[in-house]
């Protein structure tokens, strides 16, 4: 993977424990207060167009980019209950790539935010 690319992009997105997509229009207002989870800080933080927050619309733009090696973050939101949908973020068959966890949080309601940096030593 070309780590120059990897820096380039972060992707935000909000899985259930069952590992499917969210559908943000619905996490964002019923789970995920922006306000209250800390999303906000990881926009305010990143530069402009440089963060793209995964739901079921986009997941296929999403595994292109992170099959083309051009995510170099991984912020990944984990509510607590089992959605049984069929949108799984990572459901294709990516090239194997390290990452190192950065940071990991847990809000109230047991919401988890966990960050990962690409790692290209491995």
């Amino acid at each position: 993977m070309n780590s120059s690319a990897m820096a380039a992009i972060s992707v935000l997105a909000i899985l259930s424990i069952d590992g499917c997509l969210s559908d943000n229009k619905t996490e964002r207002s019923w789970v995920l207060r922006s306000d209250v989870y800390g999303i906000d800080e990881f926009y305010e933080a990143a530069d402009p167009g440089t963060l793209v927050e995964a739901d079921v619309a986009n997941a296929g733009y999403v595994r292109e980019l992170l099959a083309e090696g051009k995510v170099g973050c991984l912020i990944i939101y984990t509510v607590p209950y089992l959605s049984g949908g069929d949108c799984r973020l990572f459901d294709i068959r990516l090239a194997p790539s390290h990452w190192s966890l950065e940071s990991t949080k847990v809000y109230q309601g047991d919401v988890t935010c966990t960050v990962y940096r690409y790692n290209p030593a491995g």
